[in-house]
């Protein structure tokens, strides 16, 4: 399959990385619609990512342009759960948006318009890929959502112990567009919420454990003591948000689309130079009694 990469800076590492991989590099911009149109020029198929919160106008323009040049299958990444959260507890309650909602409507709204634009463009064979929590994450932003992991071996949540969050790799997702892209009939139309594996904290950091070879103790809190240990309150919300409502994606459903789930284990090894993990037991934080 050959692959044309819509990139700000052809110069950058990630870039290079990707035109080392074959790609074809064309730089430009999407809030630039007269450089999303000479991008989309000459393709069959657009998967279409956007950074948090990003303008609908960037998703409409790339829609609207790769119409335009007779693109058949567009492809959207939105998240988990998207067009469900007005229905979810909280939602049109002030009260409670501290803990679940504050400052996220236009997260999720974005990513429902998202969605909508990519349903009403026109094209033959559309797809939705909704991932939920990214496992990649626990190497780019460890320390965000990790804060004990590289010092203490340690993740420190107030998501309840028994709820199992379901997580997905970045490589997963691309095998998922990609098969998609190679059977676009079969996937035209649907909606895949999937995820490579759900897991407690405490399967989490034996995940990590087992993929690192490197002690991982799970470590469950309230939220002010979250807090206290250096979770951001950004992620405490989140972690209040997993353990209330949570994103419905799972394996399952990957598997019944044909997709092959990759553990997480697995993918802690595959990641084990770049997960950067403490020891527990040289860690004041932990006692026998507290980690699990």
């Amino acid at each position: 399959m050959q692959v044309r990469a819509f990139v700000r800076d052809a110069s950058a590492p990630a870039a290079g990385e990707l035109l080392s991989l074959g790609a074809e590099l064309v730089p430009g911009d999407l809030a630039s619609r007269e450089t999303v149109e000479q991008a989309v020029q000459g393709v069959r198929a657009v998967f279409s990512v956007q950074p948090e919160n990003a303008p609908i106008a960037w998703t409409e323009n790339l829609c609207a342009s790769a119409r335009a040049a007779g693109v058949t299958q567009f492809v959207q990444s939105t998240v988990s759960g998207t067009g469900l959260h007005e229905a979810t507890p909280g939602w049109s309650n002030p009260a409670l948006w501290p803990e679940y909602w504050e400052g996220r409507h236009p997260y999720w709204e974005h990513k429902q318009a998202q969605e909508q634009a990519v349903r009403t463009a026109g094209f033959t064979h559309w797809s939705l890929v909704r991932p939920p929590m990214i496992i990649d994450n626990a190497v780019k932003y460890a320390a965000i959502l990790f804060p004990r992991l590289a010092s203490d071996g340690c993740i420190v949540s107030c998501v309840p112990e028994e709820i199992a969050v379901p997580y997905i790799s970045y490589a997963s997702i691309g095998a998922a567009v990609a098969q998609i892209m190679r059977d676009p009939a079969t996937y035209s139309g649907a909606t895949l919420e999937i995820a490579d594996e759900e897991l407690t904290d405490a399967q989490l950091a034996h995940a990590l454990m087992e993929g690192t070879g490197k002690p991982v103790t799970a470590l469950h809190v309230d939220a002010a003591r979250a807090r206290e240990l250096g979770v951001s309150p950004r992620i405490v919300t989140q972690h209040l948000w997993l353990g209330e409502i949570g994103y419905p994606a799972r394996s399952a459903a990957a598997r019944r689309y044909g997709l092959t789930p990759v553990p997480i284990a697995e993918w802690a090894k595959r990641n084990a130079a770049h997960l950067v993990v403490g020891d527990p037991a040289k860690s004041p934080l932990l006692s026998t009694r507290d980690a699990d």
